[in-house]
Formats: structure tokens, sequence, C-alpha cells
């Protein structure tokens, strides 16, 4: 059985997405210069080396988890979007707006 380039790549993608949830729940809970990347990497069911690969720095983390839940927010956004065949400006003030307090709150 040979290295699977797809397979590694999953992988990867699966732990990124464990780090940014686990990161989420964590910042979410306490304040984040509290927060250790050893929390984080515990939570996230990984060591704390494997944590400092995908993200250098507690800041780095931040701005990751930061821009996971923004995707989120515009993925949900536009699912809305479509299925209910609205306009932009529409589903930014029925949706994106609320959904963005709820995010951040």
């Amino acid at each position: 059985m040979g290295f699977d380039p797809l397979a590694d790549a999953r992988r990867k993608t699966e732990t990124n997405r464990q780090i940014l949830e686990c990161g989420f729940r964590i910042f979410s809970q306490r304040a984040i210069s509290k927060i250790t990347m050893a929390e984080v990497a515990e939570a996230a069911g990984i060591g704390v080396a494997t944590l400092y690969r995908y993200y250098r720095t507690k800041q780095a983390l931040v701005m990751g988890v930061n821009a996971w839940i923004w995707d989120r927010v515009l993925q949900e956004s536009i699912a809305k979007l479509q299925a209910a065949e609205r306009s932009g400006w529409t589903a930014v003030t029925e949706y994106t707006l609320p959904a963005s307090v709820y995010w951040l709150t």
C-alpha cells in the first residue's frame, strides 16, 4: 500500500476542521488570552506539535477560527438565498446579519 495523496489531503482537511471547531468552542467559553494552544490541541485530539504545524501562533489560530466562522455564515446565507430565491440584500438583512450576531455572541 503506497502513499495516497488524496487520503492525506482529506485527513489534513479533517484535522483542520477539528482544530477550528474546538478552537471556536473553547474561545467562546473563555477569554482568548487565558487559553493555551495545548488546551486547543487536547480538545481537538491532536498533539501540540501537530497544532503548531497548522497554526504557528495563537493569533494565527484565532484568525483561522474567525475566517472559518465567516465562511460558514456566508455559506449558510447563500444556501438560504438560493432556497428562497430572494435578492442578495434580502439575504443580508434577513439572514446574514442575524447569523453574524449569533456566531459572534
